[in-house]
């Protein structure tokens, strides 16, 4: 069944409101906004429908082209190319004091438009946005104040990108995501609570642990990433005023690194879009947490650009640990050349903005008690996948003990659960 049929379009939209924003308890009296792609406009319309029957005041949306970015940072000049209109930075930070919700569905014409513009210029766009929605960021995003939610949409020229230039590529990669979102199943709101319990069940015994170091190893990757004491596990699900998923599909338990503590080297093992650019085979050397020099077969400049964004986009602000027994989406052999899905088949590290609700009691800590604790701050944040069925993660505990966590890409030990 195509995902564009009447009865899946609703399914997902009851999914994406069930579970990406908390159902009734995080969207009733409250407006909503949607980020959307132009053929994610059914999907638009079905989940406009599905918030405004369970009690949304507003349903806004934004329109997302890759092609019109393009256009803008071809064509601007140096001054209105970071000039970003208050009333579009607006939609995402007026959602915060009244706890509204948003989403962005993940799907877009021509996804590398960006890639023929300079790198350099796309950077400083892209930075210029995130600065705008500052407010949302810190106090919505950062405090899990407001639920927020990524999901997939199949497109004709993502499916190509993905399958080449076959007549079916499209109803090829509809056909994936139903699998790794459990589509198929008439109960997938309730397989994706059980899923989310289950997460969390593996983030408490990693938490249990006392994790100092996590040591990732595998071919052309040594790589330490220390913890601070107060760093605690999470998953695709969110505990604050509302019970939500931030990514729709998740099979993650991430938390927040020492951003000082990082040593070693690590290759990516997916191709990684930075700035609407894929940048294949980076490898990475890190000292005393900051990236000391690097490599890459192509899309190197887009890595740099990012990389002088600001004094944080070079340390890391999030570790993340996936197990590809436990992930569909590396079940189905495909490389999605997008970050939602690529990340949830992989250990991935993050380049920039940390997650403050990942330290205990970070939410309410001030800026200097962040630093204190190695939290990073960025304008960025770039995920970079770093496993395979190759790669192993130990635990370096505090106690001195070591525990396999990953072995060979999978769960191991009493985290295989």
């Amino acid at each position: 069944m195509p995902l564009t049929s009447p009865e899946l379009l609703h399914r997902y939209a009851r999914l994406v409101v069930e579970c990406g924003w908390g159902g009734r308890a995080g969207i009733a009296g409250r407006p909503v906004h949607i980020q959307h792609g132009i053929e994610a406009y059914p999907l638009l319309l079905a989940i406009a429908e599905e918030a405004y029957r369970q009690g949304a005041t507003r349903v806004d949306y934004t329109t997302w082209s890759p092609r019109l970015d393009a256009l803008h940072v071809t064509h601007a000049t140096d001054a209105s190319l970071t000039d970003v209109p208050a009333t579009w930075a607006d939609r995402w930070n007026d959602l915060v004091d009244v706890r509204g919700a948003t989403l962005r569905i993940e799907g877009v014409d021509d996804p590398f438009a960006l890639a023929r513009c300079p790198a350099d210029r796309v950077s400083r766009f892209e930075a210029a946005r995130t600065a705008a929605r500052e407010h949302f960021y810190t106090e919505g995003l950062g405090r899990n104040t407001t639920p927020w939610c990524i999901i997939p949409f199949a497109t004709a020229d993502w499916g190509r990108l993905i399958f080449g230039d076959v007549p079916d590529a499209r109803a090829r990669l509809e056909t994936a995501l139903v699998t790794v979102l459990g589509l198929d199943h008439d109960d997938c709101v309730d397989r994706w609570w059980a899923r989310g319990a289950r997460i969390a069940r593996r983030s408490a015994l990693l938490d249990a642990a006392g994790i100092e170091w996590l040591h990732v190893t595998g071919p052309a990757t040594d790589l330490m990433v220390g913890l601070h004491p107060l760093a605690r596990f999470g998953g695709g699900m969110h505990h604050g005023e509302v019970r939500f998923f931030a990514n729709l599909p998740t099979f993650e338990n991430y938390t927040t690194p020492d951003h000082r503590r990082t040593r070693g080297v690590v290759s990516m093992t997916r191709p990684v879009l930075i700035n609407g650019q894929n940048v294949e085979g980076l490898r990475v050397e890190f000292a005393d947490g900051r990236v000391t020099g690097f490599t890459a077969r192509e899309g190197g400049d887009a890595f740099r650009a990012m990389l002088a964004t600001d004094e944080g986009a070079g340390l890391l602000g999030e570790v993340a640990l996936v197990g590809i027994d436990d992930s569909p989406i590396y079940s189905t052999g495909l490389v999605f050349q997008n970050i939602l899905l690529d990340e949830n088949a992989a250990c991935h590290i993050a380049f920039g903005r940390a997650y403050v609700d990942r330290l205990e009691g970070g939410t309410a800590m001030s800026r200097d008690e962040l630093r204190a604790a190695g939290c990073n701050d960025s304008k960025v944040h770039r995920d970079c996948m770093i496993s395979d069925d190759r790669t192993s993660v130990t635990a370096i505990c505090r106690d001195g003990s070591r525990r396999p966590v990953i072995d060979r890409g999978a769960w191991t030990g009493d985290f295989a659960l």
